[in-house]
């Protein structure tokens, strides 16, 4: 682990990725009692509209994987990093109306978008990941991915539940899903100034490879 986190472009996208599932954590142990309170919707209903916005995901996963490759076949070589990038800027550009509109309407629209842009940053970030480590230390760069995932994502609702706590009021969740979006703005600020490293670190990577394979 002291070898990988002294790869650039590991560091900023490893914190990028978790930074943005924490983000996702916290609206998903809130969403329900937050889309019912502002929208006025019934459970039922609610549960029914979740899969519109996880259709939204669904699309963004995969529009995301090959918008990202074909920029790379066409010689950005920094697209697996920019994609995610703008990607969860857009997620929490979109977000912010989701939050204050009344509107079910609008509210689920942005919501679906939203999503889509948030679930779309991960393939990149993940094929980023694969191309700047050596295919031998793969599993443990997922391992300590996963490890910083898993306590942000474990954190993310007691947080979310103690802010909107203090807050207080009818408008308690409304304003820490706003303060929750800072994570997703510091991730994206994180995973666009990886483009600077990350031509080096998958050049230092293949290298090895190489070395080893000479070996």
């Amino acid at each position: 682990m002291r070898y990988l986190l002294r790869i650039p472009t590991y560091r900023l996208i490893v914190i990028a990725s978790a930074l943005g599932y924490f983000f996702f954590a916290g609206v998903r142990a809130f969403a329900m009692i937050f889309v019912v309170g502002q929208y006025g919707l019934s459970r039922g209903t609610t549960s029914a509209l979740v899969f519109v916005v996880g259709g939204g995901a669904l699309v963004g996963v995969i529009a995301s994987g090959r918008i990202s490759n074909w920029l790379f076949a066409r010689g950005w070589l920094d697209a697996r990093v920019i994609v995610p990038g703008v990607a969860l800027l857009l997620a929490a550009v979109l977000t912010v109306p989701a939050i204050w509109t009344h509107s079910p309407v609008l509210g689920f629209a942005f919501l679906t978008f939203s999503s889509g842009f948030l679930a779309g940053a991960n393939p990149p970030m993940d094929a980023a990941r694969l191309d700047i480590v050596h295919a031998r230390l793969w599993g443990r760069a997922e391992a300590g991915r996963m490890a910083l995932r898993g306590l942000l994502e474990a954190l993310a609702p007691i947080l979310f539940g103690w802010l909107s706590g203090l807050i207080g009021g009818s408008g308690g969740l409304d304003w820490t899903f706003m303060i929750a979006l800072a994570p997703v703005v510091v991730a994206s600020a994180l995973a666009i100034p990886a483009r600077r490293s990350y031509p080096t670190d998958v050049a230092t990577a293949d290298a090895s490879a190489r070395a080893i394979a000479e070996a």
